[in-house]
């Protein structure tokens, strides 16, 4: 669990996060204001490690992620986070 806040923290401070909220099934993620990662980006990673992408606000953006996959929300997001670190196309 302190392993999962640490690598969390550091691959949302990598892309522009601002906040990250995870709990057993879902997560929200909200982004800095005047961060605007490319959709295609998102969809790619999220969809990669079966994550449902739920927009709750689009400025700054902020996103609900519903786990659709048997392995834990912190495990998944974090295989989704670091997919996008290594995408060259996820800055705006």
């Amino acid at each position: 669990t302190l392993l999962y806040t640490a690598s969390l923290r550091l691959l949302g401070r990598e892309l522009g996060i601002e906040r990250i909220l995870a709990r057993d099934w879902d997560a929200r993620i909200n982004f800095r204001r005047g961060v605007v990662p490319r959709m295609v980006a998102l969809q790619r990673a999220f969809a990669e490690w079966q994550l449902e992408v739920e927009l709750h606000r689009p400025m700054p953006l902020s996103l609900v992620l519903h786990r659709r996959s048997p392995e834990p929300l912190p495990a998944t997001l974090i295989g989704a986070l670091h997919s996008l670190t290594r995408d060259s196309s996820i800055a705006a």
